[in-house]
């Protein structure tokens, strides 16, 4: 049923509220209907009775039009409403198919979602998983790279202390070689000293002993102890000095303070390796306050052959008079070796008188021999009996090259000494060699 506008009613309608325009309309339609039934009883009182015959006819006729009509609408209505069940039928069988097609469907797409998203789960897992595992990598590498960064600086660290130590003992070691420091000197004393008494000292005497003190101040460089002829065991303290120059005063009353604060120093040695000792004869022996014989011995022109021979012998007669306890045939022992020594110094300068007067008489007989060889040769020319081209060949006495020993010190030069009989070394170098 359509619906009414306000335009296409009476204009009164326009002009009052909703509620009032209701309470009209209402009011119109009572008023309506009690009008309408009124006109048709006059209406039909005042139509005549033919009017009311054709009136029924018409009723009648347009009533068995409109059945028929009716009819003809509701068979086809019930055709229609065949069609329609039978378009519901096939639209519920549609519906039906098409519900299990789309469960189909669904089933379907719900696995192909599963198996996608668990394709695509497992690509992201592993995706993830190969980030960690570079993410790891990259965290280990930096820990790795931290921990070698600690470590280098580290080793930066120990390296520059190692450099810093280098240099000032690089330093230390220009200095020593620039100006010859007694400091540098000194150690090589004591290393040349030291080599010396363990290799030809130690081994000369039965159950002794050497301690390196050169660490210690004011306990000479070495302690010796030295089995003497009573069985006793004397220590010695040892101290060597290296000096370019002769060993001054100072040191001698070093060596007396060092023998005298430890007491169980009973002597004293000093060995000068390069020069002469001040004031102090070869072999000459002093007391201390507390009457403890001091040695002084010089390597000075003495080779390397004789060297250990020397210190053996000062260490073995100072030892002696070291076990002497009696004060006066000590020192009886002492003034003996005193005119020894000076007897045997005396001996010595007379000694070299003889070996330069014994080599002016060997190069006046050199000289002579050759002069006389050259003679005969001139005689024999002249004879007929040799031409000139002929040489007279003579055995000379071996060159003073061929008696020196083969070996060298420690410094690398050739040692001067005589060699052994029968051998290429002297009696030190043979010892080493062994």
């Amino acid at each position: 049923m359509a619906s009414l506008r306000l335009k296409d009613l009476h204009p009164v309608y326009q002009t009052v509220s909703h509620e009032e325009a209701i309470a009209i309309a209402d009011l119109g339609a009572q008023t309506y209907m009690a009008a309408k039934e009124g006109l048709y009883e006059a209406w039909s009182t005042t139509q005549s009775a033919e009017e009311g015959e054709k009136a029924d006819l018409w009723r009648r006729e347009g009533g068995q039009t409109m059945m028929e009509k009716l009819k003809e609408r509701l068979q086809a209505g019930d055709a229609a409403a065949a069609r329609v069940a039978a378009l519901q039928s096939a639209a519920d069988a549609a519906a039906a198919r098409a519900t299990a097609l789309q469960a189909s469907v669904d089933t379907e797409v719900e696995r192909r979602l599963a198996e996608v998203l668990d394709s695509k789960q497992t690509e992201f897992e592993l995706g993830k998983m190969g980030e960690i595992s570079a993410l790891r990598s990259q965290v280990a590498m930096a820990q790795g790279k931290e921990k070698g960064y600690a470590l280098l600086e580290n080793s930066h660290a120990a390296m520059n202390l190692t450099i810093e130590s280098l240099q000032k003992e690089l330093a230390k070691f220009k200095e020593a070689t620039s100006t010859k420091s007694s400091y540098a000197l000194g150690k090589l004393g004591e290393i040349e000293l030291s080599d010396m008494l363990t290799k030809h000292v130690l081994p000369q005497f039965q159950y002794s002993e050497m301690k390196d003190m050169t660490a210690v101040k004011h306990m000479g460089d070495f302690h010796l102890w030295i089995v003497g002829p009573t069985m006793k065991h004397v220590k010695l303290l040892v101290d060597s000095k290296k000096y370019s120059s002769p060993v001054q005063h100072i040191e001698i009353e070093k060596l007396y303070s060092d023998v005298d604060g430890d007491e169980s120093v009973e002597a004293g040695l000093m060995i000068s390796l390069d020069t002469a000792i001040c004031t102090k004869a070869q072999f000459q022996i002093t007391k201390t306050k507390k009457n403890k014989p001091c040695m002084f011995l010089s390597f000075e022109k003495l080779d390397d052959g004789i060297r250990q021979e020397v210190l053996c012998w000062a260490i073995r007669s100072l030892v002696s008079i070291a076990s002497v306890q009696e004060r006066g045939k000590r020192d009886a022992i002492v003034e003996e070796m005193e005119l020894f020594l000076k007897d045997l110094n005396t001996s010595v300068a007379e000694l070299d008188v003889c070996i330069k007067s014994a080599k002016g008489v060997y190069d006046m007989l050199r000289d002579s021999k050759e002069r006389m060889v050259a003679r005969i040769h001139t005689c024999r020319v002249n004879c007929g009996l040799e031409t000139a081209k002929d040489v007279i060949t003579h055995v000379d006495a071996a060159p003073a090259a061929e008696t020196r020993c083969k070996g060298t010190k420690t410094n690398g030069e050739r040692c001067k000494s005589v060699r052994k009989t029968g051998g290429d070394y002297c009696s030190r170098h043979s010892v080493e060699e062994k």
